[in-house]
């Protein structure tokens, strides 16, 4: 039974029993809570955070939506905000801001999004808050939002919930969004094996209209693909999301899209190749002016310098996007860039500024919910502890690291996928492994070699 109220009420927000949604599944319970009407966001709020009742506990999995316009009396026709325009959203005070994003087609919006709530803490909400002229009496108009959330020991049933959510609400377009949107969400997070699954329901389910979702699907699937090493696979997703994107004019989505490429050609060692392609994305972001997606070209742009060894260079890459990350208060997103500076700093023989970069590289990897960067950090902080004979503080490393990769692998059952998986991260067990001869700990050094088998 479709809920029909999102707009006929601006009350408080209620919490809509799952049996009175969802009553096609005749009584079985679902295991999200389902928010709707939650508090509106008036002119009047303009340029303000607004905190809710509605708690958040820790590793739940946040689905929004937003539906509504704001608009300037001063240019009613020049300045109508969409949600995603205006609308800010936080969980915890000291929690990450997060913007409700637009989607492939910025013409007819979806106005979604689907967030980890890393430490958890109350849902707040902010309208125009981050502009430094705000004049919220010379605004008018309102935004109204829903929201599902999935606590943390319920994070296996999304794919399946999600698809039941589409199927009893065929015309809606926001929770048909919420596909590529959590596909995004666990590709981020390197749960690709959640990607899968939702590429997965859009090739069962041709019968619905997945053309704003599937752009957004595949490029996680190239993300997955890259990070197995299979790059002829991740430039066939990437191409077909290519081809897609153009039809919605989404520059932003295409500069993305190239990005990708680019790094695709670059693990090949195409390096002039993926220069080309980072340019080309490059100036597509300048062109519109997108901070988020500069920063992102840069980053890329100093893991090839890296890759082609020019150390120096790569640097110089890596600071530019922090500073262009901090003009945007993108924090999480800076920590590809600590990452690729500390491999800088160790190849410049420059120990004491690798391991700073490598603590902030883990430190925004835990709060970004990232086991790549986090298992990787781990694996170089070892590698430094080892060489300045520390080797309690390498073993702990070394620990930290595999038990990450290992929580990673368990979510493959293919043993194929398991193997490509695997297949970067060997060193860090042969270096757990060699440790712990150097300690005289052999019997335990067994331990890690049956895990390589």
């Amino acid at each position: 039974m479709r809920n029909n109220r999102f707009f006929n009420s601006f009350s408080p927000y209620r919490i809509i029993p799952f049996i009175c949604i969802l009553s096609f599944l005749s009584g079985e319970a679902f295991s999200f809570q389902f928010y709707e009407d939650i508090q509106p966001l008036h002119s009047t709020d303009f340029g303000k955070w607004k905190k809710t009742d509605i708690y958040i506990p820790a590793g739940a999995i946040v689905a929004v939506m937003a539906k509504g316009e704001i608009w300037d009396i001063r240019k009613p026709d020049q300045w109508r905000w969409q949600p995603f325009d205006v609308l800010r959203f936080k969980i915890g005070e000291e929690g990450r801001e997060r913007r409700i994003d637009c989607g492939v087609d910025r013409r007819t919006p979806l106005n979604v999004n689907v967030v980890p709530s890393e430490e958890g803490g109350y849902l707040i909400l902010g309208m125009g808050t981050w502009w430094r002229y705000k004049n919220p009496e010379t605004k008018r108009g309102k935004i109204l939002l829903r929201m599902i959330v999935w606590e943390k020991d319920h994070r296996d049933k999304i794919e399946d919930e999600l698809f039941e959510l589409v199927r009893s609400h065929p015309m809606d377009e926001q929770i048909r969004g919420l596909v590529g949107s959590s596909a995004l969400c666990f590709g981020q997070m390197g749960e690709y094996q959640k990607v899968q699954n939702f590429y997965k329901i859009i090739q069962e389910n041709l019968e619905f209209d997945w053309d704003r979702v599937y752009p957004m699907v595949l490029n996680q699937l190239s993300d997955f693909e890259i990070h197995l090493g299979r790059y002829e696979k991740a430039t066939t997703y990437l191409q077909e999301s290519l081809k897609r994107i153009k039809g919605f004019d989404n520059p932003y989505m295409e500069s993305l899209v190239l990005r990708r490429l680019g790094t695709v050609a670059s693990r090949l060692k195409e390096y002039e190749n993926a220069n080309q392609f980072f340019e080309k994305a490059l100036h597509i972001s300048i062109a519109i002016k997108n901070r988020e997606a500069i920063g992102t070209c840069l980053l890329s742009m100093g893991w090839n310098l890296l890759r082609m060894d020019r150390p120096v260079e790569a640097e110089a890459s890596f600071q530019r996007a922090i500073q262009v990350f901090k003009q945007r208060d993108r924090f999480l997103s800076q920590r590809g860039c600590y990452l690729g500076l500390g491999e800088c700093y160790v190849r410049l023989n420059q120990i004491g500024e690798a391991k700073v970069s490598f603590e902030t590289a883990l430190a925004i990897g835990i709060k970004a919910s990232d086991p790549t960067v986090q298992w990787q950090s781990h694996s170089w902080l070892g590698r430094i502890a080892e060489k300045e004979k520390d080797y309690p503080g390498a073993f702990e490393h070394y620990e930290k690291s595999i038990r990450i990769i290992e929580t990673m692998r368990a979510q493959y059952t293919d043993p194929t996928i398991k193997a490509l998986f695997m297949r970067d991260k060997f060193k860090v067990y042969e270096r757990m492994i060699q440790l712990l001869y150097k300690m005289q700990r052999a019997p335990e050094a067994l331990h890690y070699l049956y895990k390589t088998a």
